[in-house]
């Protein structure tokens, strides 16, 4: 397996963690994986929605691979609603891109002291300003982070706040 990316948004730090080997035969990648993760978290009096609290980005053990249907990742953290487990599955290009530069998911816990935004590419990672794309919808902000990356083909995951109804 290839390692994940551990971003701290409280200090901005990047790690490169390597999947212990026991966790790489008893949990295969995808929502395994992030439940063995997230279980080292589930202590009765940490928020869920607490800075704390990890969120993490996992493609599936055959997430890039020429199988059928093989372009799925994972978002899962600890449910506001149930105090236990969330999961989302995702499909599209980011699961097979994220492991074709080289990484197994995206660990993010903190927060950040402003709007921010990670940039993968080549086994290279950044956390770059993202203030001027705050307020913006999710088609604004693809089409914005296009524009400054000057690459019309980088594959975005968005998470952008609903408006109130």
């Amino acid at each position: 397996m290839q390692p994940i990316i551990k971003i701290n948004l409280d200090h901005e730090e990047i790690k490169l963690i390597d999947i212990p080997e026991d966790w790489k035969v008893d949990y295969l990648g995808g929502a395994s994986l992030g439940a063995r993760i997230i279980y080292d978290y589930l202590s009765p009096g940490l928020d869920p929605l607490s800075s704390e609290m990890p969120i993490l980005f996992l493609p599936g053990l055959l997430t890039g691979t020429l199988g059928p249907s093989v372009g799925r990742f994972v978002v899962c953290g600890r449910s506001p609603a149930t105090n236990l487990w969330g999961e989302s599955n995702c499909g599209g290009f980011w699961g097979p891109e994220l492991r074709k530069v080289g990484f197994d998911g995206v660990w993010i816990e903190g927060k950040a002291d402003k709007p921010v935004y990670l940039w993968i590419k080549n086994g290279h990672v950044e956390i770059r300003d993202a203030r001027h794309l705050w307020g913006l919808d999710t088609d604004q902000a693809k089409e914005s982070i296009h524009e400054e990356l000057k690459n019309r083909i980088a594959h975005i995951a968005i998470i952008a706040e609903q408006e109130k109804r």
